[in-house]
């Protein structure tokens, strides 16, 4: 992920960029109120064990419904 401010010392914005920004992004339209959606690098990371899933529409994304701790 990359970070770069644009602007002086009076206006400053930010852009974020990179494949993590994209990732969220992606997962952010399958979402709804109190949803927690795990993209598929992310899923890549977990211990899949813990939790209990549903594929989204895509096949690749993960709703989580239940994680055992």
């Amino acid at each position: 992920m990359s970070v770069t401010f644009l602007g002086n010392k009076e206006f400053r914005h930010y852009v974020e960029l990179g494949p993590a920004v994209t990732a969220v992004n992606a997962a952010e339209h399958f979402c709804q109120s109190g949803m927690v959606v795990i993209s598929p690098d992310t899923w890549e990371y977990c211990e899949q064990g813990l939790f209990e899933l549903e594929p989204m529409e895509d096949e690749k994304h993960m709703r989580v419904f239940k994680v055992w701790y």
